[in-house]
């Protein structure tokens, strides 16, 4: 199962967030 993220690509929090789930080995899918 992946997550499903919405946001802005270029926001420093969605940067920290997508960084943390690759670290993590999260699936997750960006919108």
């Amino acid at each position: 199962m992946a997550v499903t993220i919405y946001g802005i690509k270029n926001c420093d929090t969605m940067k920290k967030a997508r960084r943390w789930l690759e670290e993590h080995n999260v699936a997750y899918e960006f919108h």
